[in-house]
């Protein structure tokens, strides 16, 4: 639907990038590390202090407890 819609107004939009490395988790313990790195990915390109305060992480459910839903705005 995305793409139609883009194809049509004559966007070039891209959300996830063309490769992906696929992995099977083996272990709980690898699965935090997997956990960890996308938490921390805001973080670490500046975006946030905390993983908790990035907006469309779901850290602040686990780390604050909170179980909200995350708003989403609308498209333009």
């Amino acid at each position: 639907l995305n793409n139609s819609y883009n194809r049509k107004k004559g966007y070039v939009t891209q959300i996830w990038q063309r490769e992906n490395y696929p992995e099977v988790i083996y272990s709980d313990t690898f699965l935090l590390t997997k956990i960890k790195y996308i938490y921390f990915n805001p973080v670490k390109k500046g975006y946030v202090e905390q993983p908790e305060d990035w907006q469309y992480s779901s850290a602040r459910n686990w780390i604050k407890e909170k179980h909200d839903i995350i708003e989403l705005d609308p498209r333009p």
